[in-house]
């Protein structure tokens, strides 16, 4: 990873960092990028059977299945601005300047 990629993702999340920040991120992030090619190295992927790891796993996870928990208007009532039956809220992504 280069700086121009660094400031690139802290400008999109919103983060502020000092030229200092940059040089210790970009050092860091670059010894994470070693290791994990170190990895990726000694794994052998001819053994790895397709879906069989996760498929083991499949039972732990909770169904995802919608509820109601809570009416329209009991969720309007906590919310300090509403229009047209919405919840408005604050604009968080800005502009491409």
């Amino acid at each position: 990873m280069d700086k121009k990629l660094l400031e690139e993702i802290a400008k999109h999340s919103f983060i502020e960092l000092e030229e200092e920040e940059k040089s210790k991120f970009l050092e860091q992030i670059n010894d994470i990028f070693v290791d994990i090619e170190k990895i990726l190295k000694k794994v052998d992927p001819k053994n790895v059977k397709d879906g069989e790891y996760y498929k083991r796993y499949l039972s732990i996870f909770n169904s995802d299945d919608p509820e109601r928990l809570f009416t329209t208007e009991d969720m309007l009532m906590n919310s300090k601005r509403v229009k047209n039956n919405f919840i408005v809220l604050p604009k968080i992504i800005k502009e491409k300047e």
